[in-house]
């Protein structure tokens, strides 16, 4: 797609989505991805790598692409700032584990939910289908 209609396609799909959608491109919650992310990759250098940290680095990765809805996303942002707070702490590990299981559980709630209703491909004008 030539650059120049990217505007004009971004309003189009902004127009189309439902009120439980979320746009990602420039999302405020993108920066706290990133931040979780490099905060995980901290960890992994002082404390070394554990199944855990893989777990919440790859479920971060995921989430990073999908459509969250405000409730999702709430989930996740409780569960980064709870990451921070324990990050320094020895015991962290179980933690870390809570943390790894609630965000893989939410992954798995978003790749396997049920679809919801079929959307056509495009929509014609004046109600013309």
């Amino acid at each position: 797609m030539p650059k120049k209609l990217v505007p004009a396609v971004r309003g189009l799909i902004k127009a189309q989505a439902t009120p439980d959608m979320h746009i990602r491109t420039g999302h405020p919650d993108n920066k706290r991805f990133a931040r979780a992310e490099r905060l995980v990759k901290k960890m992994k250098q002082l404390d070394g790598s554990s199944a855990d940290l893989d777990r919440i680095e790859e479920t971060l990765r995921f989430l990073r692409r999908v459509n969250l809805s405000d409730q999702e996303m709430q989930l996740v942002r409780e569960l980064i700032v709870r990451l921070e707070r324990y990050q320094a702490n020895a015991q962290a590990d179980p933690v870390v584990r809570d943390i790894a299981q609630s965000l893989q559980r939410l992954r798995n709630s978003i790749a396997h939910a049920s679809p919801s209703e079929p959307r056509p491909a495009y929509l014609l004008d004046d109600g013309d289908a």
